[in-house]
């Protein structure tokens, strides 16, 4: 993952959302902000990240919060206020809450699943597969599972085309003065890759509810048949998933 230096961007640091920058280099701000949430036994690995049109990425945020993830409260908790509360402001004024989240089942498995009984929308389970059978983004538990497990908000992540997916990201090719390529990646400035496997996990699973809820808004809000990346992205150049606070021409 050397090359995912190329991806730095200079004046855009973590916690900041730069729309200016984003529209010169993809046509858009930053449309929707998911989160993804890896658990270890020490501390939960959180990683958030924007798109702009045609899924050009920006990394947001990446960090730990430290604590026992075995027992309720500490990092759970620490969890939950950014979750319900964090609120980024664009460098253009626009403000944006995180849409949706997705924690890791991997460890804690229990936990996890009480965890998600907290809320009624908008955050969801993910337990990694080397593959799906039919080449599925994502896949929800068997409805028997789930109604044993006491939450429909649970689901497979299929690990090996999303991997393969960073990996063509990865050896993307962009230059300046031209529209970034779909789904190219840009870190802060000051973004750490880490060496073990918790980046690249988190940025599929981040990818995996990004999918999820575009899927679901072009069935049930734009009433289309299954997912429509192009329709999806459009309709989110409304507005749909930020709150612009500048007034009006």
């Amino acid at each position: 993952m050397d090359r995912m230096a190329y991806f730095k961007r200079t004046g855009f640091v973590s916690g900041r959302i730069p729309n200016k920058t984003a529209t010169i280099d993809s046509g858009s701000p930053i449309l929707i902000v998911v989160t993804s949430v890896l658990v270890r036994k020490k501390c939960l690995f959180v990683d958030t990240k924007g798109y702009s049109d045609n899924g050009v990425t920006w990394t947001l945020d990446s960090f730990e919060i430290d604590g026992d993830t075995s027992q309720f409260n500490g990092p759970w908790d620490k969890l939950d206020d950014y979750i319900i509360n964090q609120r980024f402001v664009a460098d253009d004024g626009k403000i944006y809450r995180i849409q949706a989240t997705v924690v890791d089942m991997a460890l804690n498995t229990l936990y996890v699943c009480e965890y998600l009984k907290r809320y009624s929308y908008g955050v969801f389970g993910g337990k990694g597969k080397d593959h799906l059978p039919n080449g599925e983004t994502y896949r929800f538990f068997h409805p028997d599972a789930l109604d044993i497990i006491g939450t429909d908000k649970i689901f497979h992540i299929n690990m090996g085309k999303l991997k393969n997916q960073i990996i063509a990201i990865e050896n993307s090719f962009w230059r300046i003065g031209i529209y970034q390529p779909p789904w190219c990646p840009n870190f802060p400035e000051d973004f750490r890759w880490e060496k073990d496997s918790r980046t690249i996990n988190a940025y599929a699973f981040n990818l995996a509810v990004l999918e999820l809820i575009a899927e679901y808004w072009c069935k049930e809000h734009l009433n289309l048949p299954s997912l429509d990346w192009q329709a999806f992205w459009d309709a989110a150049k409304k507005g749909e998933f930020y709150t612009d606070n500048r007034p009006a021409a």
